[in-house]
Formats: structure tokens, C-alpha cells, sequence
């Protein structure tokens, strides 16, 4: 077979995105194909791949021969790729020998504009000092290492403390995948009891297997219904002109943490989302429980809406001018006057299935000002073929983050060929609007139909995409190495702190007592601080 290959990668634009310095990269190559076959990406870091030939990117062939697309990857990162030529059908992709190299093994890298600030990690723990055993997640490391743990103040309860490792790893390059970890000390404490946690954030505070990127209250509460699962709150719409059923779920630890604000998240078909409905459940429950106890996601109250006329509400028209009428002017400032909520449009989704993932679209589209995070889960795009889907593949991109996916099986493959044409609008063509893994993702189920079991399997990656860890404010760097040390407020930590302490006292350990650990505190870091003083955060 005779073939072309131009050989190109660029770095086009910068941004931070899922809590991360990413730099988009072009990826191109001129390469003919037979019928029923594309180009595919495939290298050794998350964003392509990983090296498994199942998770290869399809580029675009809008520009055919020249197949592109474009991905965000993160800064610091050096990596290795081909491209391959692979039979792209549903139930093909997913076979992990279906594929053909068409170039040698590759190179690319993105500088690091700043150096790495490493991991701080604190926990709550017995009084005896502990140790910090990590390794770096997706640098290639099989051997963990370990960091000493120091005290930095007495705990919530009676022989207990808090422990901290400060900036650990600073000297690698990148910590884009996080830090894979636990903590154990000679008195038979472990944290967590078996395996590893992830810290996916500078910072992070353990205590009792979860993950914080604050330190929380001594006493956290479960996650939890605000209603009654057989009798959910009711709201009269004029927008809609009937009453409609909605399900609040609390984030943990909501009613100690009075000064936090969340993210707002609506499902859409709330009545599957949590329970039961008519054609089965999301658990969603589950997912984001687990997803936000391990420190993957942002803390968020989730509202379910309860539907009845979907075709009337989620396809493009008047009725769902009319829903999102309701939900902007009606629902949104109802649960803001009874929540502690966030309404600008980078902090409230929009998820649904199917239509319910046509509207989540339309939302994120027509209305990024309100909505700035959607999940177009399973996408019923055969139904906006002339409305929604012209729009998606010509207009200027939007300032929203998009999360759009399908399954590959069942009546009509779930869309799988629909969903991948309009991946191809957003991140390839000749003139890219999203890259890949930045403010664009795009998900294959393999073997998924179209059903909620398939919905609740994929929901982690689309809270995941959607409110990552990394996009939250983050305190706990602050409350072992904080601008309350630079007590003379030069930007400075270093010995004139200590005078200013001496002169004017303060709880700089937090543990609730003005005493001589605060000034030993303070001592401790300047002393880690001895080859030159630190810049305060």
C-alpha cells in the first residue's frame, strides 16, 4: 500500500485545565487509508493512551489525507508515540490487536514553565511520628520511598496528632499524575488500613481513609439525601406551567463546614439518578461518594430533576427554552436561597443521558454564561441533526468544558459513530477548537449499551472531567506553611518571623492554644528553610 507520511507536532496554546498546566499539541500526520480504517495516536502517558492500543486517539480525517487532532498535555511531561492504522467500527477498537504501525517510535516533551512545588500531605494520626511512603504515578516508578513525617500539633482527640510531610518531591519534573502513597508508624497505625491513597493536589489532609484538600472538622458527616426518597420536594414552574420533583445530595461534612461553598451539578430524569426509576438507576450516590473520598473530585451539591415529557423539554425548541427557563430562574435561585451553592457558570454542570445528554449540550452551549460544565452522556444526536449538531461542528468554540461519550453495542452501536463525528468537529478539522483531555473529552464504553448500568460504570470519568480535584481551592498547604508564618509580612519566612512572633503571640499551629509550640512551630520551618528563606504562599 502506497502511503505519505508528514510528521508534525506543535505546541499551539496554553491553559490550565483539571487543575493542571497543560499545552496543547497538535498531532498530524498525511497517511491513506482503506475503507473502514482510521489513524490513530498511541503513546506512553494517559492522554494517549497509555500504551494501550484500546485507548488509542482517533484523529480527524476532515483534511484527508492529513488526519489530525488536537490534545492537552501536561506540562513537564516527556513522551513517546506512533501512529497507527486500525479498523474503527464499533466492537473493533476495543480489540488490543487491531492496529498496524505506520511510523517508528516518536518523540515529543512540553517544557515545565515553573518548577514543581511537591507534595504536602498531613494527617491526622497517633502521637508517635509516622512515615510518608510514596512513589510518583506515571513516571515509570515501581519502587516506592519514604519521607519522614513531623508533628505539626496536637489532634482532635485525646492521643492523637497531626503529622505533616512537607513538598515532598519537589525535584521531579512533573507531578501531573499525582502521588500514590500511605502513612504507618511504629505503633501499628496505617492510613489508609490496606493499599494506597493518590494525592491528586499539592495538598492533601488524610483522616480515616478519605482525602481533603482543606483540613476538615474533627467529625465529618456522610454524604446524603436532603429528601425523602419516596416523597422528593416539589416546585411549581410558570415556565413550564406544571410541578416539578427535584433531589438535593449533600456533599460530607456540609453541615460542619459552614464557611465552604460547592459547586452546583444538575441531573437531568432525577428520578434515576438516585433511585430507581422506570428504566433502572445511575447510583450515582455511589460514584460520588467514592470519587470524592479518594480526592479525584471537588465536593459538589447534586440536583436531580425529575422528568416526564422528555421529548417536549431536552429537544432543541420552545419547551427546552422553557426547562432552562426553569431550572436559570426558578430552580437554580431556589436552591441557592436553601444551599450553600456557587451559581457562575464555571461552577454549575449540566448531565444527562441520551436526551437528557442533548440538553445537557444544549445548556453548555446556547447558555455558557449559566452553565460551564457539561456531561452529554450516551447523546441522542439523531434527534438535532438540524439543529443542535450544525451548531457543534461549525460555530466558535464555547468557554464551557465539554464531556460527551457513548457505548459501542446494542440497538445502533449507542451512537458510537454520531458521537465520534462531532468529537472530530471540536478537536480536529482544520482549525481545532478543543483539545483532548483539556476543555474537550470524549469517552468509548466498550461493550456498554444503552442503559443506566452503563451510565453508573462511567460516571467516576465524567465527574472526574468535570470538577476535578485540582480545580478546588486548596488549604492544606496553608495550614503547615501559610502566610500567617511571614509574621512580618515581607514575603518572607525566615528569622525576623521569629522576633514578630515573640512580640505579638499567635496560634500559628492551629490547635487552639497561644503557647511555646507555636513559636517551636515557626522555628521548624525556618530551620527547613536554612540553605535561604522561602517565599510565603
Amino acid at each position: 500500500m502506497r502511503f505519505i507520511i508528514v510528521l508534525a507536532w506543535a505546541l499551539c496554546s496554553a491553559g490550565t485545565v483539571l487543575g493542571q498546566d497543560r499545552q496543547t499539541v497538535l498531532f498530524e500526520i498525511t497517511q491513506a487509508t482503506s475503507f473502514g480504517q482510521s489513524v490513530f495516536v498511541l503513546g506512553d502517558i494517559p492522554e494517549l493512551g497509555a500504551d494501550d492500543l484500546t485507548r488509542a486517539i482517533k484523529l480527524d480525517p476532515s483534511a484527508y489525507p492529513t488526519w489530525r487532532v488536537s490534545v492537552a498535555v501536561p506540562e513537564g511531561v516527556t513522551y513517546a508515540y506512533r501512529y497507527y492504522l486500525r479498523s474503527d467500527g464499533p466492537g473493533q477498537t476495543s480489540s488490543p490487536t487491531n492496529g498496524t504501525p505506520v511510523t517508528g517510535v516518536l518523540t515529543g516533551s512540553v517544557p515545565a514553565s515553573a518548577d514543581a512545588v511537591g507534595k504536602t500531605v498531613v494527617v491526622r494520626a497517633p502521637e508517635s511520628a509516622g512515615t510518608l511512603t510514596l512513589r510518583w504515578r506515571g513516571h515509570g516508578a515501581t519502587t516506592f520511598e519514604s519521607a519522614t513525617m513531623e508533628r505539626l500539633g496536637p489532634g482532635s482527640t485525646l492521643g492523637s496528632a497531626e503529622h505533616f510531610a512537607f513538598g515532598v518531591g519537589a525535584d521531579h519534573a512533573s507531578d501531573a499524575y499525582g502521588m500514590e502513597f500511605f502513612i504507618e508508624s511504629a505503633g501499628g497505625f496505617r492510613e489508609p488500613l490496606a493499599g494506597t491513597l493518590t494525592a491528586h493536589t499539592e495538598g492533601v489532609f488524610v483522616q480515616q481513609g478519605d482525602v481533603f484538600a482543606y483540613r476538615p472538622s474533627a467529625s465529618v458527616s456522610a454524604a446524603r439525601r436532603d429528601y425523602a426518597p419516596s416523597s422528593p420536594p416539589t416546585i411549581f414552574s410558570n415556565a413550564i406551567g406544571e410541578t416539578r420533583r427535584y433531589r438535593v445530595y449533600l456533599p460530607r461534612g456540609y453541615d460542619e463546614h459552614t464557611d465552604r461553598t460547592y459547586p452546583l451539578v444538575f441531573f437531568h430524569d432525577g428520578q434515576n439518578i438516585f433511585e430507581f426509576g422506570s428504566f433502572g438507576t445511575w447510583n450515582a450516590d455511589d460514584a460520588i461518594d467514592t470519587t470524592t473520598r479518594d480526592g479525584r473530585v471537588r465536593e459538589a451539591v447534586y440536583v436531580g430533576v425529575d422528568h416526564a415529557d422528555r421529548f417536549r423539554d431536552f429537544i432543541p425548541g420552545p419547551g427546552a427554552d422553557n426547562y432552562v427557563s426553569f431550572l436559570t430562574d426558578e430552580l437554580t435561585p431556589l436552591i441557592a436561597g436553601a444551599y450553600r451553592v456557587r451559581t457562575g457558570a464555571p461552577d454549575v454542570g449540566s448531565i444527562g443521558s441520551s436526551l437528557g445528554g442533548v440538553i445537557a449540550m444544549e445548556m453548555g452551549w446556547n447558555h455558557p454564561d449559566d452553565f460551564g460544565l457539561v456531561g452529554a452522556v450516551s447523546g441522542a444526536w439523531q434527534v438535532t441533526t438540524t439543529t443542535l449538531n450544525p451548531q457543534l461542528e461549525s460555530e466558535p468554540a464555547r468557554d464551557v468544558r465539554l464531556y460527551m461519550d457513548s457505548g459501542d453495542s446494542g440497538p445502533s452501536d449507542d451512537n458510537y459513530w454520531r458521537s465520534y463525528n462531532l468529537r472530530d468537529a471540536l478537536a480536529g478539522s482544520t482549525a481545532p477548537r478543543y483539545a483532548l483531555g483539556g476543555s474537550l473529552q470524549h469517552v468509548v464504553g466498550f461493550g456498554d449499551v444503552h442503559n443506566e448500568a452503563a451510565w453508573n460504570r462511567r460516571l467516576p470519568g465524567v465527574l472526574g472531567f468535570l470538577l476535578p480535584a485540582g480545580d478546588a481551592e486548596n488549604g492544606v498547604i496553608n495550614s503547615v506553611v501559610g502566610p500567617q508564618l511571614d509574621r512580618d509580612r515581607d514575603g518572607l519566612i525566615g528569622v525576623e518571623d521569629l522576633y514578630e512572633q515573640e512580640a505579638a503571640s499567635e496560634d500559628l499551629n492551629n490547635d487552639g492554644v497561644i503557647d511555646r509550640l507555636d513559636t517551636s512551630y515557626l522555628i521548624g520551618v525556618v530551620r527547613r528553610n536554612e540553605a535561604g528563606t522561602t517565599a510565603a504562599p
